[in-house]
């Protein structure tokens, strides 16, 4: 077994790969996560390799810049983490990992993150990776919520919204922290190649105030991403009842990010999965420098009760 770089002609051959590791999702899936990610770099995805060259694990770092307190690191998101069932406990997860870390090391990565679920804490503790909580809670949509504004809903149109999309984002997503850097690059190809539907709140004089990413689903409307502009933060509870209502989900439930404030009633509160973070080189941070991974998490929490981390569903890798 050695470990190396994949080689541009093994893009589809590594997608199939991918996808036979993770069947419930699409092809189609792993093909936009490649081809629709402004920054991907082949030398980013890595994989074990038998004599015969066939892939027997694999692991990508995804090129990112995070925000933490109003500035903007390098780092490189881990996804697409997998082993062929005949040679997992064998190390291998464990060997594409050490690598991953001296690839990023070498192009100057001062941050790495990713998602996944619980059963995986102690692995990646032993990487290095040490999790901050990411909380969802899901609300029972209200009969009785009142418009602050009078707006009217629409199916986002990326030409003509882009630019209230990129105020929108900066003015909501950034106050927090560990929130990925968007250029128009990513807006056009990553955000509109994810699955679901992106609804904007447009006034009678047009302009738009808010958009909400909402996965697919029948009865349940999971929020995966949200956004206004300045003093339309409270706009969020009857924006989701008026989508139920279109949807003719009245008695639905509502599942999103924590750091979204609501009125809503809470039904529950729990962490997403596993939100992970390492520090692959020291960096400095308004005036303070960030030498070890437990600094890095202490900062991106914020110093307030409530931890100022937000990682929206739609930046997922």
């Amino acid at each position: 077994m050695r470990i190396r770089t994949l080689k541009e002609t093994e893009i589809e051959k590594w997608i199939d790969f991918v996808w036979g590791i993770f069947p419930y999702e699409s092809r189609a899936y792993f093909e936009n996560q490649w081809y629709n990610d402004p920054y991907r770099n082949i030398y980013g995805i890595l994989v074990a390799v038998d004599e015969s060259d066939s892939i027997l694990s694999t692991l990508r770092i995804f090129y990112r810049e995070l925000n933490v307190n109003g500035g903007k690191v390098r780092s490189g998101g881990i996804g697409s983490v997998g082993t062929l069932e005949a040679y997992r406990g064998k190390g291998l997860a464990k060997a594409i990992f050490k690598e991953a870390i001296t690839v990023m090391e070498n192009e100057d990565i001062k941050i790495s993150f990713l998602l996944s679920g619980f059963q995986n804490e102690k692995l990646y503790n032993s990487l290095g990776y040490f999790k901050s909580s990411l909380k969802f809670k899901t609300c029972a949509v209200s009969q009785d919520v009142s418009d602050p504004v009078d707006y009217t809903i629409r199916n986002i149109d990326m030409d003509q919204d882009l630019t209230y999309l990129i105020k929108m984002h900066e003015h909501f997503t950034m106050r927090f922290n560990a929130t990925v850097v968007r250029t128009e690059s990513y807006w056009k190809q990553w955000f509109s190649a994810i699955s679901g539907e992106t609804k904007v709140a447009v006034t009678h004089l047009g302009e738009v105030i808010a958009y909400i990413h909402i996965a697919d689903g029948d009865h349940l409307i999971q929020v995966n991403e949200f956004g206004t502009m300045p003093g339309y933060e409270a706009i969020f509870d009857a924006f989701v009842f008026n989508i139920a209502k279109e949807k003719n989900l009245q008695s639905a439930n509502v599942v999103f990010a924590d750091a979204i404030h609501s009125d809503l009633p809470v039904i529950e509160t729990k962490e997403a999965g596993l939100c992970m973070f390492r520090l692959i080189k020291p960096f400095v941070l308004n005036d303070v420098e960030i030498n070890n991974t437990l600094q890095l998490i202490e900062a991106i929490k914020g110093d307030q009760a409530e931890s100022k981390m937000l990682l929206w569903m739609t930046d997922d890798i």
